[in-house]
């Protein structure tokens, strides 16, 4: 049987020279300043950077050994009846299937 499978792992994007006041302003910052899915889909320059503006500010993009979730459908299911979400579970690190109780609990912790 054909399976799509959508994986969710953690990536690594080390952003260099942010000037902020704070952690959390940096954070903000660095994410202002790069714009992750273009980053990610390999079309790297935008309208508002050049080249050299990249190399200079994001100096790593690695993945980081990390797969924290999951998505299977089943090739041919137009509706998605038989798709199967799937996350980390916290105590042994494998990846779970995420039950209906899951979706509908307000403490689970919805895949990214």
């Amino acid at each position: 049987m054909l399976h799509n499978v959508h994986l969710y792992a953690v990536v690594r994007v080390k952003v260099c020279g942010v000037d902020a006041d704070s952690h959390q302003q940096a954070i903000a910052h660095a994410q202002d300043a790069v714009d992750l899915d273009a980053l990610l889909n390999q079309t790297l320059i935008g309208p508002q950077t050049t080249e050299a503006e990249l190399r200079e500010t994001v100096t790593t993009i690695e993945y980081a050994d990390e797969i924290v979730g999951a998505l299977v459908d089943e090739h041919g299911d137009e509706e998605f009846l038989n798709s199967t979400a799937y996350h980390q579970d916290r105590s042994s690190g494998e990846l779970v299937a995420q039950t209906e109780r899951e979706d509908c609990d307000a403490g689970a912790s919805p895949l990214p």
